[in-house]
Order: C-alpha cells, then sequence, then structure tokens
C-alpha cells in the first residue's frame, strides 16, 4: 500500500489521518487491507452483512492498518468504495486537511455510537449508523454508500432515491 499522500497526527485526545500532500478529487487515498471478522468493533469497516474488515494491529507505522484512524465527519470529504476496497477523495484535500469519511456509509449498526462533533451544519448529532438514517439523508448519501447499503434501499424501494436504477 502507498500511503506517500497521508499522515497520522494527533488531534485533541485522539489520532487523525491527514493528507500529507495535495489530494485531488478522485484521487485514491488507501487501499484497505485488514483480517476479516464477523463481529464489528469501534476500529472495523462493514464489507457486507456480518462481514467486516478488522486492522491488523494498532499501531499508527503499520500502513496496511492507518484507516483505522480515519475518523467521522457528517460533511465527509472521503468515501469507501468497497467494491475495489479503496478510499477515494470527494473533493480536493489540501496538505495538514483531516480526511475523513461519513460511518454511516458503511456501518449498518455501529458497535460504538457517538455524540459528533464534526461542526457541520449537516450534523446528524448522533452517529448510530445507517439503519438510524431518515429517507433524507439516504437520498443525499446514496451514491456513497457500501455496495450491501445500495441493495438493501433498492430492496426497499424507497421514494426519491435518485440513484435506484443505476445500482
Amino acid at each position: 500500500m502507498n500511503i506517500s499522500k497521508i499522515v497520522i497526527g494527533r488531534k485533541e485526545n485522539f489520532y487523525a489521518v491527514c493528507a500529507k500532500t495535495k489530494i485531488s478529487v478522485g484521487d485514491v487515498i488507501l487501499t484497505l487491507q485488514g483480517k476479516i471478522v464477523s463481529v464489528p468493533s469501534k476500529y472495523t469497516i462493514q464489507i457486507a452483512k456480518d462481514k467486516h474488515i478488522s486492522p491488523l494491529t494498532n499501531n499508527i507505522k503499520d500502513e496496511m492498518s492507518v484507516w483505522q484512524f480515519i475518523n467521522h465527519s457528517c460533511d465527509a470529504n472521503s468515501y469507501f468504495d468497497l467494491s475495489k476496497m479503496e478510499l477515494i477523495a470527494l473533493s480536493d484535500i489540501l496538505p495538514g486537511k483531516e480526511i475523513c469519511f461519513n460511518y454511516c456509509t458503511t456501518e449498518y449498526d455501529m458497535a460504538a455510537p457517538f455524540c459528533c462533533e464534526c461542526g457541520s451544519v449537516n450534523c446528524y448529532a448522533e452517529i448510530k449508523g445507517f439503519k438510524y438514517l431518515t429517507e433524507e439523508e439516504i437520498n443525499k448519501l446514496f451514491t456513497f454508500l457500501a455496495t450491501h447499503f445500495k441493495k438493501y434501499v433498492t430492496s426497499l424501494n424507497i421514494n426519491n432515491c435518485h440513484a435506484l436504477s443505476k445500482t
């Protein structure tokens, strides 16, 4: 894995992944690697129903596990394309800017829900997982949802979902 575009730093009392160099919209930031597990934790990412990827270590110097330090934002600047297991930039990310993704795009029911402090005008306040999103929130996130959620949304035939026919 090439993580030359990122650096791990401290943000208040936790780690954060930040851009080391300019990352352009559409760039692959990193590749998701780890161990497949059936039980979620605070540090896993859900890749399918009852299937999660867990970091190999909690060492900030382990290139294959740095993704565990990517924090949540309700106004994310990246998302996981789980069909390719890649983190993709949603916008240009300047050096020093924190890289974040919306946890509700991959997690159905968070193993460790929390009160969000992202500061976005679109903040959900509580991050509990996809299961708790409103129809409007699902519609806004649809393009960036994990494949397993897109299939679920399609099966529910939720109204106004702009991309239902594209899945």
